[in-house]
């Protein structure tokens, strides 16, 4: 198939496939962990480069560590080289955008708290079976630019008390093919009633039809921009999957926050987002659904996904009573170490995120039978070294001494007293385990 040629589309029962991301509630979250990093291994089958993702150890690293954090069970990689992509890797995109999701729900937090209203509004342009990714896309950000930069928009911003955005950039594949969107997120210094909000809507629409216009485009005179208030987003969700999520922590979570920052992780009733796409070709394995995710991932490649107008977040923290809180810092354990040829082998055999799962559900031990099951060996276990060393190293003393050899400020010579033997003992496995 070449892009941009008229097709049917290769939907047909891929709109029915479970959704990984949308709403993780059809599914305990490390069984969805798991099948993202299954799907790692789909980027790398449909575009090759994208292998280096979480495949390839960072400069001068010889093993990979698995880190465990023991009060919440959770476990993570560290010395693997990562991708950032936010558009096409299921992995990166998870942790970004759950990431952004935090910052700017923080942000939301803020402006609500000091009393002032958010409201929402998409934008869309019409889009036909055949027209290609990149051509739809580009035409909806160029529009979007002369839209905010417009006289009659810049006026009403002003006569409304609306001060400042963040804008995301969404794109799924339909029946009617491309299907890229604009959700901003907007900014007010008052509250507008239901009349107001209405004529905003009305003026801001006719605008949006005739930016489209003068750019050789439409869009739906009904859908090409609606509004709705920040507060009003649970009624967007079920607009756009057909029901409210499955369960009541899945219905407290959906905000505007993940409106804007998780779209390209979600499975709707009207289109297949990346992650659809990369679920339904790892289900069917159709080479049009490839090319399609080919496509998706050329179209967006360079695009900012999530876009703060200049001088609103300044707005915002200054608006701040109390200090953004901190991220927690936690206690975490490298249990394992793992060698780069045995990583390559887990890679190969796309163990990646059951490893994980393992490891964060059994820790330690439960993480070294699993390996060894599968045949995986010549791996280190730190903590597991414990019980062969002299009575009196207790876990506190070795964990100290493991941490300064890893830092660098322990030296051979700096054991010594009664422990000397034991200590150095732990000393040697650190040593090991480093180089």
């Amino acid at each position: 198939m070449i892009v941009g040629e008229p097709r049917q589309a290769p939907l047909g029962n891929t709109t029915k496939l479970v959704g990984v991301e949308g709403d993780e509630a059809h599914e305990p979250e490390f069984m969805g962990r798991k099948y993202r990093y299954d799907l790692l291994d789909t980027v790398a089958e449909i575009l090759p480069n994208a292998r280096r993702c979480m495949y390839c150890l960072k400069p001068e690293a010889e093993l990979v560590n698995v880190v465990r954090d023991d009060e919440i069970e959770y476990a993570s990689y560290s010395n693997v080289a990562v991708c950032g992509s936010v558009w096409v890797c299921p992995v990166c995109s998870h942790v970004i955008s759950e990431q952004r999701r935090e910052e700017t729900q923080d942000r939301l937090n803020v402006w609500h708290a000091a009393g002032f209203p958010t409201y929402h509004i998409i934008h869309t342009i019409q889009h036909h079976q055949g027209e290609s990714c990149k051509v739809v896309v580009d035409g909806l950000l160029d529009a979007m630019t002369r839209f905010w930069n417009g006289k009659v928009v810049r006026r009403l911003q002003e006569e409304n008390s609306l001060v400042g955005r963040v804008a995301a950039l969404e794109g799924t594949y339909g029946f009617n093919g491309w299907h890229p969107h604009r959700h901003t997120t907007v900014f007010g210094e008052k509250w507008l009633t239901d009349e107001e909000l209405n004529t905003l809507e009305r003026e801001m629409s006719a605008y949006w039809q005739a930016v489209l216009e003068r750019t050789g485009r439409y869009a739906s005179v009904d859908y090409g921009l609606k509004i709705v208030r920040g507060s009003d987003m649970l009624a967007d969700y079920l607009n756009k999957f057909g029901r409210l999520p499955s369960s009541e922590e899945a219905l407290r979570a959906w905000t505007e926050a993940s409106e804007l920052t998780k779209a390209n992780l979600k499975v709707s009733s009207s289109g297949l987002s990346m992650m659809g796409l990369l679920v339904a070709y790892d289900q069917t394995h159709e080479p049009e659904i490839a090319a399609l995710f080919r496509e998706y991932a050329e179209a967006f490649k360079g695009k900012k996904q999530l876009v703060w107008s200049p001088g609103m977040i300044d707005r915002i923290e200054a608006l701040r009573i109390t200090p953004r809180p901190e991220p927690v810092s936690r206690a975490n354990r490298i249990i394992c170490q793992i060698p780069r040829e045995q990583w390559h082998e887990i890679c190969k055999r796309r163990l990646r995120g059951k490893v994980l799962v393992v490891a964060g559900r059994g820790g330690d031990q439960a993480l070294k039978d699993y390996l060894q099951g599968e045949g995986i060996r010549d791996c280190y276990y730190p903590y597991l070294e414990i019980d062969v060393l002299e009575e009196g190293v207790t876990i506190d003393l070795y964990e100290y001494v493991w941490g300064e050899v890893r830092g660098g400020d322990l030296a051979g010579d700096d054991l010594a007293g009664d422990q000397a033997g034991p200590l150095a003992d732990v000393y040697q496995k650190s040593i090991f385990a480093i180089n």
